[in-house]
């Protein structure tokens, strides 16, 4: 790959330099002319040269997915489903948008964005752990006042956050910021080295060099076998896309990958399936009737192929699914509106069977779920009515024992 770029840059030098030579010929006799088109094909030269070089040496590897799953010493054969709210202040009148991830301990670490409502000034990420199935009382950790003084720029509100473990076990939060709506929000990340007690090197995540907008992350990342991660992600504003941002193993930036051209297309769940072939499942922000899409890819994320359609329809809203077994998938999704949440199954990600149903009341909201698979364990959380977080857990011996 690196090759090809050297002799694209090289046929770029070789056009240049036979442009000089032609116009230098018609001003032969110009000696002023001559030497200032020598310097100016010297300093030419070197900065190509300077820039392979740097661009050569950032230029990630080829990557793989990685597929290690961690283990636990829960006994497989016992029936478990658990059902439970994190708990927060009762002044809290808004949460959303969980995320969560296993630390070393066997724990688990949530956080969510919650206040008095979205977008409003007073909304705090949050977060609690998970220890011997009993939550703590939740406590703020990132809020705009502290990302704006970290960063240094104007933080209106805070959005939807990421939490993902690193195969060193550094844990990188994503927040989405604003200086306004939505569509004027940028990425933010800290990390923390002591399992999220503390968080640390906040700062802004710079993907173009030009008005560096309305890019937000919502679903869980994807390892990689080099230690680096996957970061789904979308754009929000003229147009809706889904794309990949590449971290490597120390959380840099190094990459961004666009998945689709096509519109209204948002916060991608990404599924590996061996090292190099990924399934994709999308929230639909278009017009009714809105088809709820796969994607796969070949080749490690790099490339994706064109939109298949489900049997499925997304009512815009977010939606995860995981490989429980071999070739046997699960989804956590809104199948018509907010008012309900399910669980569904399938054997090629495109026909999919509803078996289980976790909220269903007419009026209300639950959505935004996050999932972590360990072992033959599933954690499952969602903003239960806008207004608290839930969280559901159960094993494989529950799965089977409702048809999946």
């Amino acid at each position: 790959m690196t090759n090809n770029r050297l002799k694209n840059v090289g046929g770029l030098n070789e056009v240049f330099v036979c442009g000089i030579i032609l116009v230098g010929s018609m001003n032969f006799f110009n000696i002023d002319f001559l030497m200032n088109t020598l310097k100016f094909l010297f300093f030419w030269t070197l900065t190509l040269t300077l820039c392979v070089i740097i661009y050569s040496r950032h230029c990630p590897s080829v990557p793989e997915f990685s597929l290690n799953k961690q283990k636990n010493s829960l006994d497989s054969s016992r029936i478990l489903l658990e059902t439970r709210f994190i708990p927060q202040p009762d002044f809290i009148l808004f949460a959303h948008s969980p995320t969560l991830t296993r630390l070393s301990n066997g724990d688990l670490l949530a956080l969510w964005f919650a206040g008095n409502d979205e977008g409003k000034p007073d909304v705090k990420i949050w977060q609690s752990t998970c220890h011997n199935g009993a939550w703590k009382m939740a406590h703020t950790v990132v809020s705009p006042e502290l990302i704006s003084k970290e960063t240094k720029r104007y933080v209106r509100k805070v959005g939807n956050p990421v939490v993902y473990k690193s195969a060193k076990g550094t844990l990188h939060l994503f927040v989405v910021t604003a200086i306004g709506g939505w569509a004027a929000s940028s990425l933010n990340e800290l990390d923390s080295y002591d399992e999220g007690k503390t968080w640390q090197n906040t700062r802004r995540l710079i993907l173009t060099p030009f008005f560096d907008l309305s890019t937000l992350c919502r679903t869980s990342p994807v390892a990689l076998n080099d230690g680096g991660f996957y970061l789904p992600v979308y754009h929000e504003s003229v147009r809706d896309y889904p794309e990949i941002l590449r971290f490597d193993s120390e959380g840099n930036f190094v990459q961004q990958i666009r998945m689709t051209s096509h519109n209204d297309i948002l916060q991608p769940s990404i599924v590996p399936l061996d090292k190099q072939k990924a399934y994709a499942f999308f929230r639909n922000n278009g017009d009714e009737p809105r088809t709820l899409y796969r994607q796969q890819t070949n080749n490690c994320g790099l490339e994706w192929g064109e939109l298949e359609k489900t049997n499925l329809n997304n009512p815009n809203s977010s939606l995860v699914v995981e490989e429980i077994l071999p070739g046997k998938f699960l989804m956590v999704h809104n199948p018509d509106d907010r008012c309900k949440i399910t669980l569904s199954t399938s054997n090629d990600g495109l026909k999919w069977q509803e078996f289980y149903t976790l909220e269903d009341v007419t009026g209300e909201s639950f959505s935004y779920p996050s999932i972590y698979v360990h072992d033959d364990v599933v954690d499952i959380l969602y903003s239960w009515k806008k207004q608290k977080i839930k969280h559901v857990r159960f094993n494989l011996a529950w799965l089977k024992s409702k048809g999946f």
